[in-house]
């Protein structure tokens, strides 16, 4: 809280890195865009006109997602085929991911798991 109101300027950063960006959006709520990175537990800072807030341990960066295998049957070249993703990192829970397919985004994609997605696949595929 106390952010203060009209939205003042900021500046916040997880662990030492300065957020990419940051956006004040009212008095108890500002966004940061986080720069790439690695490492668990990290302090989140928040500096406004002059007075600092820090939350100890709040941000934990997650792994990039690595895809170990991909299991497909023959599908029609107007897509819908059924693709599953074998991996890693791909989310303790469904934060809607988008499965793309030579760079075309799958027509849906369906979170199973941390290690599994699935998709129908796009036209031409």
């Amino acid at each position: 809280e106390n952010f203060g109101g009209f939205g003042p300027s900021g500046v916040a950063s997880v662990g030492d890195t300065q957020c990419a960006l940051t956006s004040w959006v009212s008095d108890s709520i500002m966004t940061c865009v986080t720069r790439p990175g690695t490492g668990q537990n990290k302090p989140v800072r928040i500096s406004v006109s002059g007075q600092e807030g820090v939350l100890p341990g709040a941000y934990t960066f997650r792994p990039k997602p690595v895809v170990v295998a991909v299991h497909a049957t023959n599908a029609p070249v107007l897509g819908g085929a059924s693709l599953a993703f074998s991996g890693l990192h791909f989310g303790m829970v469904d934060n809607t991911p988008v499965a793309r397919v030579g760079g075309t985004a799958c027509a849906s994609t369906v979170w199973e798991s941390d290690v599994s997605l699935r998709c129908a696949s796009p036209y031409g595929w």
